[in-house]
């Protein structure tokens, strides 16, 4: 794909991403980074498609917050409503981070603050420009078969503040949830407490 140009006509960055399989990878080129580090801003790249989702990389030049100036920051952003499980790597010069099978809230970011020192950064500028390469997949949210109803739900409420011994503790469970050829014991009322699609179910 070829470069998409962002900014106004000084095209100060440019875009562009490769796909394989389910894979892209997104390279975001800042030019005359240095310069941009002097004081705080943060810096888009154009929008991108993964698995029909649209995202963005963003960099922050300087931190607002003391506890984290000198470094520069590198997020992805989830331009999407719903929120999205993902699997992707950073990569800037020789630093890399990554984010396994992380929740990407619906139009939020994503990434590390303090990716990389300021000192560090000028070293791995290019002619001034600095490359950001990210490698994300998007990842398929597994079914749950529960067994009594034959119907599917998607995993996802936490357990929270429930009473962990009485949720552990196997004693008067009424209740099966069958997943992934296991079998597991619960309480219909944690369930229902829990999660409205267990409520609906069960009543």
């Amino acid at each position: 794909m070829p470069p998409l140009y962002s900014g106004s006509a000084d095209e100060w960055s440019y875009l562009s991403t490769v796909t394989t399989g389910t894979t892209v990878t997104a390279e975001f080129i800042i030019d005359k980074f240095a310069i941009k580090m002097e004081k705080a801003s943060k810096l888009k790249s154009h929008q991108f498609t993964v698995k029909d989702t649209l995202w963005h990389i963003r960099v922050d030049t300087e931190s607002e917050e003391d506890d984290k100036k000198g470094y520069v920051g590198v997020f992805i952003i989830n331009d999407n409503k719903e929120d999205i499980n993902v699997s992707l790597k950073f990569k800037l010069g020789d630093k890399e981070a990554r984010l396994d099978n992380e929740i990407v809230k619906g139009h939020w970011s994503q990434g590390k603050h303090k990716f990389i020192t300021h000192k560090d950064c000028k070293e791995v500028l290019e002619d001034g420009k600095l490359t950001v390469n990210v490698e994300m997949s998007v990842l398929e949210e597994e079914e749950t078969l529960i067994h009594g109803k034959g119907k599917y739900f998607s995993p996802g409420t936490s357990r929270g503040a429930m009473d962990l011994n009485i949720f552990e503790d196997k004693d008067f469970t009424d209740f099966r949830v069958v997943c992934s050829g296991k079998s597991f014991p619960c309480h219909k009322v944690f369930l229902s407490a829990g999660s409205p699609v267990f409520k609906r179910m069960m009543k």
